[in-house]
């Protein structure tokens, strides 16, 4: 299975899930915001079922046996024409947000009087959420620039707008608009080079039904709650389904939505992970220097916007940012004592829309690092990829001798 055919697929998916949401009648604009709100998901499930099909396929045809992993999901059920389970983003939607310990109020108010980020996490009194600023995340560049407001800028946990759990979030999405979204996915099977068998199209079917379902019914519950949204929003960027589903409410409620850029260190790579997770549910995009503001304007692609409206990209003035702390690169006799090493997420069966290493070979390179590291004397501290779908082996730290976090 070539790289050329795998980005074949993904690029026929993305077009075709964005023109299919772009053509929804604007009666339905609670579906057409709720897929944009999950449109990595989508994309994500699509490609994953593609290379399971794919890879079993063609493993069948040269007649080896395709070993099962475990605990993969997709693998061992299409391996056997069976239904897989639903990914996990199917359950998080139905239960809801993680609710923040009340053990963690005391550390909050702590964290207010010794950090000054520029972010307010209110204790004593509720936001006013028509004139405050709310930001549902926290992070260096939202930070930065806070502080160069005179406004009040509060973190509020996205919890608050989601009761946990749904109250019968219902699938709603009818057969006319399942076939709609499973004739996207079968077109990007056929760039691929493969054809998509009848139980992965039922399998398909039932997932579109489900995820757009829910989606659609925490939007409606969301925008027809009695409870204010913020009219200025802001968060950090990313394919978080709860940050989404606020932003969209919240531009649909005539508010304005902010995201901020997260250094992945692929900025010289043309990757379409923004439009899909950031562009399409913001009025305003801040990155870290005018330089790549401008770069990512120049390179954006409008017509993987369902609403066909770009925001505005602009910087955080670079001599107004946070001074970075200088460290000391190394120690006694000229070389480095301890290194942090943080690794890339290891993937599992899943395929990102950005270029990520396989498994073998991240862990292939990971020892070879590491070992060369500790011949030189170093002590390494390795710090895997935190919300990846697989954690290193207990064995990879134990023969190779280093700390894990």
């Amino acid at each position: 299975l070539s790289v050329v055919e795998i980005s074949a697929a993904r690029d026929c998916f993305v077009c075709g899930l964005a023109e299919t949401l772009r053509s929804i009648p604007p009666g339905d604009q609670l579906t057409a915001g709720a897929g944009a709100s999950i449109m990595v998901h989508l994309v994500h499930e699509l490609l994953a079922v593609f290379q399971a099909h794919a890879l079993n396929r063609r493993f069948v045809e040269t007649g080896r046996r395709l070993s099962r992993p475990a605990g993969a999901r997709l693998l061992p059920a299409l391996s056997r024409g069976a239904t897989p389970a639903y990914p996990s983003i199917v359950d998080t939607l139905r239960v809801g947000p993680r609710q923040p310990s009340g053990w963690k109020a005391p550390a909050r108010l702590l964290r207010n009087l010794i950090v000054h980020d520029g972010i307010t996490r209110p204790m004593l009194r509720r936001p006013d959420l028509d004139s405050d600023i709310i930001a549902l995340s926290v992070g260096t560049l939202m930070g930065n620039h806070a502080r160069l407001l005179a406004e009040q800028v509060n973190y509020v946990p996205p919890n608050r707008w989601f009761p946990e759990p749904a109250p019968a979030a219902t699938e709603r999405l009818g057969p006319e608009q399942q076939r709609t979204f499973l004739d996207v996915a079968a077109a990007g099977f056929v760039a691929g080079g493969e054809r998509m068998p009848a139980y992965v199209a039922s399998y398909l079917r039932s997932f579109f039904a489900a995820l757009i379902g829910i989606s659609r019914g925490r939007l409606e519950m969301l925008m027809s709650s009695s409870g204010p949204l913020p009219r200025r929003l802001w968060g950090g960027s990313g394919s978080d389904p709860w940050l989404q589903l606020l932003r969209v409410a919240v531009r649909e409620a005539g508010g304005h939505v902010t995201a901020h850029d997260h250094g992945a260190g692929t900025g010289h790579v043309l990757l379409v992970n923004r439009e899909l997770a950031d562009y399409q549910t913001c009025d305003r995009f801040v990155t870290f220097t005018q330089t790549q503001a401008q770069s990512l304007a120049s390179h954006l692609r409008r017509d993987l916007l369902i609403n066909g409206k770009a925001p505005e990209i602009v910087a955080v003035p670079h001599s107004q940012r946070g001074r970075r702390r200088r460290h000391a690169a190394v120690g006694a006799g000229g070389r480095p004592k301890t290194i942090l090493f943080p690794s890339t997420l290891y993937c599992g069966e899943n395929i990102h829309l950005g270029y990520e290493m396989a498994d073998a070979i991240a862990v292939d390179w990971q020892v070879r690092l590491i070992a060369q590291l500790k011949g030189w004397g170093c002590q390494v501290i390795h710090k895997p990829y935190p919300k990846g779908p697989q954690r290193p082996a207990a064995a990879f730290a134990r023969h190779l001798g280093v700390a894990t976090e």
